[in-house]
């Protein structure tokens, strides 16, 4: 018998949950989140939110350097899980695409002719970290908008309970605490954001 959540979910955010899947997964039109807002990412929540977050984990005992820890374990878990199976094979293509552009962007942004032509002669080198750089957590965090953190923790318990099973031993549930805190208070303050979620009259179509 498994064990209760240890995830406390607003119903709000649940319920925007279970619609933001059913859009992704429409058999008829498949859509995805507009991800041309930098406000909306993950990684900015993070950015905006990390001083609220450590004060409300350190209110309930944990040092303050957790949310940097908790941050980045995320993250990481997100590009993993981004590579594998939290994404339908369409909706990966297409955000991943979406990601090597956002970070040819970010690279190539010549100032000058000179700056321009540098990047020209570099452009083979630019393209390999593209590549090497799509699977990174903080890549996909700068993109992939709130929903997706959503998916993230509904899918974390089961997750780490598959680590626990790869592993020689279980890691305890006091260990497993400060992330599960850390995770509340996460929806705690999305569920407190009126605008922190897109209207699903607002997605876009996947293209095929």
């Amino acid at each position: 018998m498994s064990s209760p959540s240890p995830i406390i979910w607003p119903p709000r955010l649940l319920l925007a949950l279970k619609q933001h899947i059913e859009a992704v997964e429409s058999a008829e039109s498949p859509s995805i989140p507009p991800m041309d807002n930098d406000h909306k990412t993950i990684r900015t929540f993070f950015d905006n939110c990390h001083h609220t977050l450590a004060e409300r984990l350190a209110q309930k005992g944990f040092d303050y350097d957790l949310t940097d820890y908790c941050i980045h374990f995320v993250c990481e878990i997100l590009g993993e899980a981004c590579m594998h199976t939290f994404l339908l094979p369409r909706e990966r293509r297409v955000i991943t695409s979406m990601l090597r552009h956002k970070i040819r962007k970010t690279v190539i942004a010549p100032r000058s002719k000179a700056t321009a032509e540098q990047n020209a002669r570099k452009a083979p080198k630019i393209e390999e970290e593209v590549d090497e750089t799509r699977g990174e957590g903080s890549s996909f965090a700068s993109l992939l908008t709130l929903e997706y953190l959503l998916r993230l923790f509904f899918t974390l318990p089961p997750v780490l309970e598959h680590y626990d099973k790869l592993g020689a031993s279980s890691m305890p549930q006091y260990a497993k605490r400060p992330v599960w805190e850390f995770v509340n208070e996460c929806l705690n303050l999305l569920n407190s954001i009126p605008d922190a979620l897109y209207p699903i009259s607002s997605y876009v179509p996947l293209k095929k």
